[in-house]
């Protein structure tokens, strides 16, 4: 069964041959920017590591794919301006390296309780408070912030 999958360059718009693959890494990479449908990655309760990068359509309304995927050790998006809510992320304890960079989040306590991360990495959004990180934070070996 494949459980790895690398898609860069491919213009690739449908993910439905996707569905029932329980994939453990997940990575779209530049290239593929006209995927709107991530719902077919929803049942990859094995995700360890998944990176979007440079997708436009992933927002609020659709970041909902990612619910169940409680083993996810790595999670990466980038540019998904049109993404402010992570409330998601606050059920990933295994989380290690979390990336949500030139996205449109504001509020960062989703990841507070997030005890296991070493690496977070939020530039490009419009955060103005990183205090509810100050439990966490001397935790992170790897950041780009600092806190206010």
């Amino acid at each position: 069964n494949l459980k790895n999958l690398t898609i860069s360059l491919n213009n690739i718009k449908d993910l439905s041959p996707l569905v029932g693959m329980n994939l453990e890494v997940f990575y779209s990479m530049n290239g593929n920017q006209d995927i709107t449908d991530f719902s077919p990655l929803a049942g990859s309760t094995a995700m360890l590591d998944l990176t979007i990068l440079s997708n436009e359509n992933i927002d609020d309304s659709n970041i909902g794919f990612i619910d169940g995927m409680t083993n996810i050790i790595m999670l990466w998006i980038q540019g998904a301006p049109q993404l402010s809510d992570i409330s998601a992320v606050s059920n990933f304890s295994k989380l290690t390296r979390l990336i949500l960079t030139n996205c449109n989040i504001s509020d960062i306590s989703p990841a507070a309780g997030l005890t296991n991360l070493k690496e977070l990495y939020l530039e490009g959004n419009p955060i103005k408070d990183y205090s509810p990180l100050k439990d966490i934070y001397p935790n992170l070996e790897k950041k780009d912030f600092v806190l206010n």
